[in-house]
């Protein structure tokens, strides 16, 4: 609303519904806000040279260097991730890919996400579904199978 009110517009009802321009607003400030979201920072990734050498050591299994690997696998697989839900955002609405966030990555309740958004529980239901079903064709791309792969 405080874009609407700073913005100088007068409203033309040949350019189309009010309703409309609103809308367009509304989602305009959920995309800005949603990517305010925390990335990762270089400087939150821990370097390579600063490891110890002997974590590098492969040739004890069960040792440091599985640890280290193990460690960088999963911190790959975490990133590829990110990858794919930042490709998805940009595929379905904000306000689907927020409630998705809400329910599967934040962990509340599809109950409590309906009341928020004041709408079904079954809306919240079909926005999880839609963007899981978006991530699981995006798996499916040539792309993402060689990188996930590896």
């Amino acid at each position: 609303m405080v874009s609407f009110f700073k913005a100088e517009f007068s409203y033309d009802p040949a350019k189309g519904r009010f309703r409309n321009y609103l809308r367009q607003l509304a989602t305009w400030r959920v995309c800005d806000k949603l990517g305010k979201l925390p990335k990762i920072r270089p400087d939150q990734v821990e370097p390579l040279e600063a490891v110890d050498a002997e974590c590098l050591n492969h040739d004890n299994p069960g040792g440091p260097g599985d640890d280290l690997l193990q460690r960088e696998q999963a911190a790959y697989q975490s990133v590829l991730l990110a990858t794919m839900l930042e490709d998805v955002k940009n595929r379905v609405s904000p306000q689907t890919f927020l409630m998705f966030e809400l329910v599967k990555i934040q962990g509340q309740s599809p109950e409590e996400v309906a009341n928020d958004f004041k709408v079904k529980r079954n809306v919240v239901d079909n926005a999880s579904y839609r963007v899981l079903a978006k991530l699981r064709e995006l798996a499916a791309q040539p792309e993402y199978r060689k990188e996930y792969i590896q």
